[in-house]
């Protein structure tokens, strides 16, 4: 009943951790009509729900015919046989006032959405190359309190302290993820990051139970 329509692939931006850049290349878009029409041939077979995937989907762009995001989700929630519909993840610098009218106005668009946070400290944030900060995350899912949110976050980054993994239980609970999926940082070869790893594993293994 369900399918994935990949819209995006691969990323511009270079997170200290993160090996997409380099296997996937930068962020490229399928065109609006290629997506919406496989969407109206997943409706056609059967399929009720339709989960929007990519890379970095805020990234989705068809400029040739002045497609956005928000634009895409409107017109593929609208179609015929599509009972609800879903983004996979939605980084938090692209949770837009136009993409989240998209949401609200899309009766068929799940109230759910799952925004990467990584870390709710500044310092760990900016090491990490991610760009934004806490208070920008928070101020940015402040209108959507009524959705179900879930987050991603790493545990045990090379800066990240005592005092730094406090601030992100901290920030979780102020933004009122529902579910976190933890991942125990590892350094991944060809990364800014990757010959650090400073933090004892039984320390990554603490703190992802703690959160």
């Amino acid at each position: 009943v369900r399918a994935f329509v990949k819209i995006q692939d691969g990323c511009s931006f270079s997170c200290a951790f993160c090996v997409i850049p380099l296997v996937r290349g930068g962020t490229r878009s399928r065109t609006a009509q290629a997506v919406l029409g496989e969407i109206r041939r997943r409706a056609g077979q059967g399929h009720r729900e339709i989960v929007l995937t990519g890379v970095n989907l805020g990234c989705f762009r068809d400029r040739e015919t002045g497609y956005t995001l928000a634009r895409l989700v409107r017109e593929a929630g609208a179609i015929e046989g599509v009972e609800r519909l879903r983004l996979s993840s939605i980084e938090i610098n692209h949770v837009t006032d136009d993409l989240v009218a998209a949401l609200r106005e899309t009766p068929t668009v799940s109230r759910h959405l799952h925004v990467p946070l990584q870390s709710g400290d500044d310092g760990v944030l900016a090491a990490m190359g991610r760009r934004y900060r806490i208070a920008e995350y928070l101020a940015k899912l402040a209108p959507l309190r009524d959705f179900n949110l879930t987050t991603d976050v790493i545990v045990g980054f090379p800066t990240e302290d005592d005092a730094a993994f406090g601030r992100t239980l901290d920030g979780v609970a102020r933004a009122g993820i529902t579910k976190v999926h933890v991942f125990p940082y590892s350094p991944r070869p060809g990364t800014r990051t990757a010959a650090d790893d400073p933090v004892p594993v039984e320390v990554k293994r603490e703190r992802s139970a703690r959160l």
